[in-house]
């Protein structure tokens, strides 16, 4: 059940890199960010991971050909604004910058733990999707979260144009009828031990 997991709300942030910005260039950057997370994690903090994507959940976008996603697991709702202050702090401000700097559009969306757990590593495939109306979310989620899922998330706090539900596997999802289908590919993806 999701109130077991040790993240049960995770900020994710859709991001792309100005276009004079090398992709590998630019994920050195967001691993850097990430790794100071996890070296000096702020309270309630969890995880990470980056991902590079095959598109972004929704269309159209004007993020260009190369997309990211990145995955902020917390503990609860006041670690929102725990990361929110002091990923912009020391230690965290300068690698922080350099990302911040070599970037071009972001959007991004509070997500809560459905089903499964979160496995940043055992990632490969998400289906982004948005419940029928009139149907309950507990008998959506229970439609779209099969023995493939990883984990299904549900939108919490709407601050971009993705789509209420993110169902993740590390297999490509049977139920593509139901969303847009994205690749990822890890940049960085680690849980707090």
């Amino acid at each position: 059940m999701a109130a077991a997991s040790p993240a049960p709300l995770a900020y994710v942030f859709f991001h792309a890199p100005a276009p004079e910005q090398a992709p590998a260039t630019y994920e050195a950057a967001l691993a850097a960010f990430h790794t100071s997370l996890h070296d000096a994690a702020p309270d309630g903090f969890v995880g990470s991971a980056s991902y590079r994507c095959s598109r972004l959940p929704w269309a159209p976008h004007p993020f260009g050909a190369v997309v990211y996603a990145d995955w902020y697991f917390l503990r609860d709702w006041a670690s929102l604004g725990t990361l929110n202050r002091e990923a912009v702090r020391p230690p965290h401000r300068a690698p922080h910058d350099v990302v911040a700097g070599r970037s071009e559009h972001g959007a991004g969306g509070l997500y809560a733990l459905r089903a499964g757990a979160p496995e940043p590593d055992r990632l490969r495939f998400e289906l982004w999707s948005s419940k029928p109306a009139g149907v309950p979310s507990a008998e959506y989620i229970a439609r779209v979260h099969d023995a493939t899922a990883t984990s299904t998330w549900q939108r919490q706090l709407a601050l971009g144009p993705a789509p209420e539900f993110c169902r993740r596997s590390l297999t490509r999802p049977t139920a593509a009828s139901e969303g847009l289908i994205v690749e990822v590919r890890p940049v960085f993806a680690r849980l707090r031990a």
